[in-house]
């Protein structure tokens, strides 16, 4: 990607230092400091990734769940509209109800946790109201965790030798 286009990415409060890739500080409870990176940096796509994940931490939170995971993501709608910029939302399957069976893109989300309902208002906000998007709904197991404590099936693998195999 890095060859192809200028990518640059933004950091809360570690630094992410990737060769070739612009990294900047940006608060997101801060609008202006959003808005000035969308339009000193005139992207193509943002990859909104920056939601309140643990289903945990939104429950004993629910505002902070809502501002991360919708109304910022509102907010970057509002700046890149008029700039037809893509939106690339990673969302979560926390959307779903969490009955035991496999969902797929077609089935009607039914969040029945803080977490699945403040994901949710912020897909249901790019499918009303913006145009020029697409929405990604992850699953935890597929992650690298920052928290040693807490490690993802990522780190497990690696931990134990089992990396994935990038060769063909």
């Amino acid at each position: 990607l890095k060859s192809d286009y200028q990518v640059v990415g933004t950091y809360s409060k570690t630094r992410i230092e990737i060769e070739g890739i612009l990294s900047l500080g940006c608060d997101l409870t801060y609008s202006h400091t959003v808005q000035s990176i969308i339009l000193s940096t005139l992207p193509d796509i943002i990859i909104y990734c920056s939601g309140h994940s643990s289903a945990e931490e939104c429950a004993s939170d629910h505002e902070k769940a809502n501002y991360f995971n919708s109304d910022v993501l509102t907010r970057i709608c509002e700046y890149s509209h008029y700039l037809n910029i893509k939106i690339c939302y990673i969302s979560s399957m926390f959307v779903f109800a969490g009955e035991n069976k496999t969902y797929v893109e077609m089935d009607i989300p039914e969040p029945n946790t803080i977490a699945g309902k403040s994901y949710y208002a912020g897909e249901s906000f790019l499918q009303k109201n913006y145009n020029n998007y697409i929405i990604f709904r992850t699953s935890k197991i597929y992650n690298r965790s920052i928290n040693v404590l807490r490690p993802g099936l990522l780190d497990i693998l690696h931990r134990n030798g089992e990396g994935l195999d990038s060769g063909g």
